[in-house]
């Protein structure tokens, strides 16, 4: 399997979650549309372009996420907690 590489890491149920989002992104959203087309018109293969979406949609989430955090530190109007496991 010379030159094939395939996903394994991470938790396999946040993958799943990441992975089902993408192919929903990737069929309504006009923007990561635009960048998956992008990508397949440039050869790769679908599954790659897919793995590229992927990680520009991560990437957005945790962009928002500390974006809100930030906001609602600076308003003062909730705190974020973080439950820690035992």
């Amino acid at each position: 399997m010379k030159g094939m590489r395939c996903i394994g890491g991470g938790r396999p149920e946040v993958r799943l979650a990441l992975y089902m989002s993408t192919l929903s992104a990737v069929r309504l959203n006009p923007v990561f549309r635009a960048f998956y087309q992008r990508l397949i018109a440039k050869g790769k293969l679908p599954k790659v372009a897919l793995t590229a979406v992927m990680r520009k949609l991560l990437i957005y989430m945790n962009h928002k996420l500390k974006a809100l955090a930030a906001q609602t530190l600076s308003t003062g109007q909730v705190q974020i907690k973080r439950k820690l496991k035992k």
